[in-house]
């Protein structure tokens, strides 16, 4: 049944440790979708005076920050006389753990981490102070016998104060099938809740792709093959399913409080408002005009009914529809893509992209919310310095950032939706993102 409903949300007991006796301030910030940390594996996160990143994914801790105006690039450990060599005690680089995913938010880096024990995988989640001195564990959410599970830790995201820490669990001998769940980690009070868990397999991925907006974590849902948009309520735990057309896909945008965008498999554009429950199609907005050019001879071929005049060219304008791979929005425009991913990281071998010539990936359609295109954006891959293959693309105060194996690039937001964007080089410290593991749940 659709609508609200109160779920068996499950309260369980806390193995946190928190550092000092009295409780921390912590920010309330927005999520923020576009932030490069949700883009790809090994994330360089922006802060106002440089980046933070880890130099390792799915191996252990190597964070490090660089400071944009000292151009120095350092451990993220600021102990003295630390080697920075995987002792337990150091900040960046301790062998204790190994990373799947981290978050800046707040002012300080938040790490999903799993420590192995001889009998036990123990999930964790930690936050590292931005200067380094800091590192807390803040909850154990999952404790697994290590001999018969195996885990994909999804990207997590954080909304108000509330972490999201999405998994799945496979076992040993079958990890294609198995279960999805769904953690939420309140950084105020320390209450670790979830969501029941699901099953997945080759026609289900369970929850993914959450979104933050409001008071609300937006995510969807597939299960045999279905999908579904719902929401979490963070002021009373509630989950509600939000009614979309049968045939959404699972690629959506929270564009304000009362609107979602989704895509529709009959390449159109939906728009539904939460508080009536109205759909409204937008038939135009994936709309692709082409042009193309004939000579007097091929007119006379192809027109013959037709007055041809020699030593004229002709132009003929055909519409069609593009298909939406991906959608983001900034709160001004709605971001809609064609061949490329904002979600998840984009995989292009030779051959794949769209003009193997001019090396364009795919192109960005730039929609005002009036839903008219403004611009129509061509992702230029060439001469891009290192492995084009694996990119992700973020916009992030007002700039557009396409970041690659080994280098981060970025273009001023208003180039960007001029149509003709520069990217140059903002950040090249080698971070040794893993070119073979291109995969991103969201």
């Amino acid at each position: 049944m659709k609508g609200k409903t109160k779920i068996s949300i499950i309260v369980l007991a806390l193995f946190f440790l928190l550092a000092g006796c009295g409780k921390e301030e912590i920010p309330i910030e927005d999520f923020v979708q576009s932030n490069p940390a949700t883009a790809a594996i090994n994330n360089i996160m922006k802060s106002d005076t440089g980046y933070y990143y880890s130099a390792a994914y799915g191996k252990n801790l190597s964070l490090h920050y660089d400071d944009v105006e000292s151009g120095q690039n350092i451990y993220l450990c600021s102990k003295p006389e630390c080697r920075h060599d995987g002792d337990v005690f150091c900040t960046a680089t301790s062998s204790k753990y190994e990373i799947n995913s981290t978050y800046f938010y707040g002012g300080s880096l938040y790490l999903d981490v799993v420590e192995a024990t001889e009998t036990e995988l123990l999930y964790k989640l930690l936050r590292v102070s931005a200067d380094g001195s800091e590192l807390t564990e803040l909850v154990t959410y999952l404790m697994l016998n290590n001999d018969s599970v195996v885990i994909a830790s999804q990207p997590m995201m954080i909304h108000r104060g509330v972490a999201v820490l999405p998994y799945r669990l496979g076992s040993i001998g079958n990890a294609d099938e198995g279960v999805t769940g769904t953690y939420f980690y309140n950084l105020v009070t320390g209450e670790l809740t979830a969501l029941p868990e699901l099953e997945y397999g080759a026609r289900s991925n369970g929850r993914e792709r959450f979104i933050g907006h409001g008071d609300y974590i937006y995510f969807n849902t597939q299960m045999n093959r279905k999908n579904t948009l719902s929401r979490y309520c963070l002021t009373d735990g509630t989950v509600e399913e939000l009614e979309l057309l049968n045939t959404y896909v699972g690629i959506y945008e929270v564009m304000d409080e009362d609107t979602v965008y989704y895509y529709y498999s009959g390449e159109t554009l939906f728009e539904y408002k939460i508080s009536t429950k109205e759909t409204i199609p937008h038939e135009e907005a994936f709309l692709k005009r082409n042009m193309t050019y004939f000579d007097a001879d091929d007119m006379e071929l192809l027109f013959p009914d037709l007055e041809i005049t020699d030593g004229l060219t002709y132009g003929m304008e055909t519409i069609d529809r593009y298909k939406c791979q991906d959608m983001m929005t900034d709160g001004t425009y709605l971001y809609v893509a064609e061949t490329v991913d904002f979600h998840n990281v984009n995989m292009l071998l030779p051959g794949m992209v769209v003009d193997a010539e001019e090396m364009i990936a795919g192109y960005v359609h730039v929609l005002d919310r009036e839903l008219t295109e403004i611009a129509k954006v061509p992702i230029n891959i060439k001469g891009l310095a290192d492995y084009y293959e694996n990119f992700s693309i973020k916009i992030l105060d007002n700039t557009v950032y396409l970041q690659t194996v080994n280098t981060v690039y970025g273009c001023p937001l208003q180039d960007f939706l001029a149509g003709e964007p520069v990217f140059t080089t903002v950040y090249d410290h080698v971070i040794e993102i893993n070119p073979g593991t291109v995969w991103q749940w969201q």
